[in-house]
């Protein structure tokens, strides 16, 4: 079983100590991409330590609790340019909305795993 780390750290000095401290799988929020966790992604996935491991979540619940709308083109196509540094990623779903979150689905399967878009 893997545990992935879904803790906050505010800046690179923080990502640097949990990863010294022995976490090795974080889990990162695409929602958050631009935001207050510009600095995860940079450590965690754009200078990736070899060892590590990385879960994406789409980010619909933060996405929901801060008025931010997910791109599904932009979230597929960040998820194929990382994926070999992604361990895995989910599909983007819409809280609340089981119809857009199967359409989405649909989206992302008939794209395949590699999302040529």
């Amino acid at each position: 079983m893997l545990l992935y780390f879904a803790g906050n750290t505010i800046g690179l000095s923080d990502c640097q100590v949990v990863y010294d401290t022995g976490v090795r799988h974080k889990l990162l929020t695409f929602a958050e991409i631009n935001d207050w966790a510009k600095h995860a992604f940079d450590f965690w996935v754009y200078n990736k330590p070899a060892d590590a491991k990385v879960f994406m979540d789409c980010g619909a619940f933060s996405a929901l609790m801060r008025g931010v709308v997910i791109d599904l083109d932009r979230y597929m196509a960040f998820c194929h340019t990382y994926a070999s540094v992604l361990e895995t990623y989910v599909q983007l779903d819409k809280v609340g909305d089981p119809v857009m979150t199967r359409k989405n689905l649909v989206i992302m399967e008939d794209k395949g795993s590699g999302f040529l878009i």
